[in-house]
């Protein structure tokens, strides 16, 4: 599985599917998630975290609303920076 691959599963597993499966998530947040994916098309992996991150600055407070996201919490992003931020920057 290639990191672009790996990234993205994880990305849908813990942050994009419980908010596109969230019957109270703002319109503006799910559009937000499929421009997101969209745009992931055709990044590496660094655009991919990169851009993500650009895409949630701002939004943090929204996006940790309970009523969507009540599995996800800080642990997700630690996870997320150490398995492919540290990882990328680490291995150049």
């Amino acid at each position: 599985m290639s990191k672009e691959d790996e990234l993205i599963d994880f990305l849908n597993k813990n942050i994009f599917d419980p908010i596109l499966c969230c019957p109270h998530a703002h319109k503006n947040i799910e559009a937000g998630v499929h421009r997101t994916i969209e745009s992931f098309r055709n990044q590496d992996a660094r655009g991919m975290i990169d851009h993500f991150w650009k895409s949630i600055r701002g939004t943090m407070e929204v996006l940790f609303f309970p009523a969507c996201l009540n599995s996800m919490d800080s642990s997700v992003l630690k996870i997320f920076w150490k398995r492919f931020v540290f990882t990328l920057m680490k291995n150049g």
